[in-house]
């Protein structure tokens, strides 16, 4: 079942989007005008941001990713204002899903070579061993969560969805603050890098 994550988590997971193997992904309404989008603000409290914040339990975070957002969409030209002046809103929520990569090995037994000693100062280069007849299957269980952070654009006036992105990778283990301030950057930078879409 997908859940929110904690803030330790969360930050685990972001350090996998410093490195090509997260999945960034978007999507909008194609009938939408964003040349006009000039100015934002952030959603209001709703059920996704509430349950994300609380979750988080870390203000210090919150901040990072909503600073990072703000930093990225004004260099686009946009500009922060207050609620009632915004051409669109932003939000963001944070999901993690259990998952299990199964890796199987053959492990073969059989003949090998090598020099052996027989005394009186002998040597013989001999096959010593079981044929390759026979093969160990082994499967080894590698259990991970998926961590996906997605960043959504909302029209004001009707309060629909108009664009999504999102970034999803494993969630790895230990952030210094250092690490945490550079890849939460990143992954802010390549979920804005294609909005607004051309």
């Amino acid at each position: 079942m997908i859940k929110i994550i904690f803030s330790t988590v969360f930050a685990v997971f972001l350090i996998s989007c410093s490195s090509n193997k997260v999945a960034v992904n978007s999507d909008f309404d194609r009938d939408y005008d964003f040349n006009s989008l000039r100015t934002f603000s952030w959603h209001t409290p709703n059920v996704f941001n509430e349950k994300s914040e609380k979750y988080l339990n870390n203000d210090i975070l919150d901040d990072r990713i909503r600073g990072n957002v703000n930093e990225q969409l004004s260099t686009k030209q946009m500009r922060l204002v207050d609620d009632g002046q915004a051409d669109f809103w932003v939000n963001y929520s944070i999901t993690t899903e259990p998952r299990i990569d199964v890796k199987t090995y053959n492990t073969y037994q059989g003949y090998y070579s090598s020099w052996r000693y027989y005394g009186a100062g002998t040597f013989r280069y001999a096959t010593i061993g079981m044929p390759y007849t026979d093969s160990v299957v082994e499967n080894k269980l590698q259990y991970y969560e998926l961590g996906t952070f997605v960043l959504d654009v909302i029209d004001p006036k009707t309060g629909k969805l108009i664009w999504r992105g999102t970034a999803s990778g494993k969630v790895p283990r230990d952030l210094s603050a250092d690490e945490k301030e550079r890849v939460v950057k990143n992954v802010v930078s390549r979920i804005l890098e294609d909005f607004p879409p051309k």
